[in-house]
């Protein structure tokens, strides 16, 4: 072996030492507090319905973190009603954010407990409310409103109470596309 081979070789290595040391560092998910470069968390606070101010609590659950501070217009909400294909599915959505921006559009953002699950309903406010788009993520099986579905869904304004109803179905790229469910939910945003 000569010595430009073995020089070779020993770059190889120490760049081959390199680069699984930067895959390491940057895969570090320790929440070390004095980890400089972590984004920040979101708290979201959780209210469900018969509790009172003296017994909310905060979530500070990593599933939820944004990386970045709620915007303007954003809060809490709790969820009296969702019923997702003929079934109750209140309780496995407990965590709840809503977002408006200066344009009258109201996002509305319902979390499970399991990491990926999730409805979001985006909403028009302007003038005749309307659904801009509607989608669920459960059990691994992504939903979403075509444009008709969009236009033929209803939505009722009480205050800071929204009433949808509509429908999703599973998205292209699923083996089931095509499948369909209603959706009717009830989301109070603070």
């Amino acid at each position: 072996m000569n010595i430009a081979q073995t020089r070779r070789r020993a770059v190889a290595v120490a760049m081959g030492i390199a680069v699984v040391g930067a895959l390491a560092a940057c895969s570090d998910d320790s929440n070390d507090a004095s980890d400089d470069t972590a984004a920040p968390e979101t708290v979201t606070e959780t209210v469900t319905a018969g509790q009172d101010a003296d017994q909310m609590t905060s979530q500070n659950d990593p599933a939820q973190t944004t990386g970045a501070a709620p915007a303007q217009g954003s809060g809490s909400g709790s969820v009296s009603t969702l019923v997702f294909n003929g079934n109750d599915s209140a309780a496995q959505f407990p965590n709840v954010q809503c977002r408006q921006d200066d344009d009258g559009e109201l996002e509305i953002e319902l979390r499970g407990d399991t990491r990926g699950d999730g409805v979001d309903i985006d909403l028009d406010l302007r003038g005749e409310p309307r659904v801009e788009g509607l989608s669920v993520d459960l059990d691994r099986v992504e939903w979403e409103s075509t444009d008709a579905q969009e236009r033929e869904a209803t939505v009722e304004v009480d205050g800071d109470t929204y009433r949808v109803n509509g429908q999703v179905q599973i998205d292209d790229d699923d083996p089931n596309a095509g499948g369909v469910a209603d959706l009717e939910a009830e989301v109070s945003c603070a």
